[in-house]
């Protein structure tokens, strides 16, 4: 087993070097670090406001995804506690400040996918771009210098699984 987590951790780090080796492009610089803020937060409040006035069951959906996103999120960062990049790897600067001191696993992403899931209810025509929102919001965390490749895939895995169980447990 313990060496399939090194061969793993092995695979992490290279992957993560060559994302964030892509950075350095302004466009591009500025592009994923509004990706990013646009999962900061922010944004939800505002749909959330949009559900409440117009959606109410799917408020109420995302009130249970969330509360279970973010109470699972914070028992995963501090189980794991696994360093940032950008403190644990030398060559490795962030391009943004990470909001706190542990990687694993990506808090921005599993809001993304979580929110990206239960407006797939709601707007399913709109999927594709949802799904290209989603999925940028993840690799530009590993492009900035704030996670590693499998803390993105283990957030929207996350989010993902928390809307699912909250579109169960409201609307069945």
């Amino acid at each position: 087993m313990q060496g399939f987590v090194n061969r793993l951790r092995h695979w992490d780090t290279l992957l993560f070097h060559r994302i964030f080796g892509w950075n350095g492009r302004r466009y591009l610089d500025t592009v994923m670090f509004s990706v990013s803020r646009s999962a900061d937060g922010h944004l939800y409040i505002l749909i959330a406001g949009y559900l409440l006035l117009f959606e109410s069951t799917l408020f109420v959906t995302a009130a249970v995804a969330f509360a279970l996103e973010r109470s699972l999120y914070w028992t995963l960062k501090r189980a794991f506690k696994r360093q940032r990049p950008c403190n644990q790897l030398e060559d490795v600067q962030f391009l943004v400040a990470p909001p706190d001191l542990f990687s694993f696993p990506s808090g921005h992403t599993a809001a993304a996918f979580a929110m990206m899931t239960l407006l797939m209810q709601l707007f399913p025509a709109y999927r594709l771009p949802m799904q290209l929102w989603a999925t940028t919001v993840g690799f530009s965390r590993v492009y900035l210098g704030n996670h590693y490749p499998t803390d993105v895939i283990a957030g929207a895995m996350l989010g993902s699984l928390c809307a699912k169980i909250g579109i169960a447990f409201v609307w069945l």
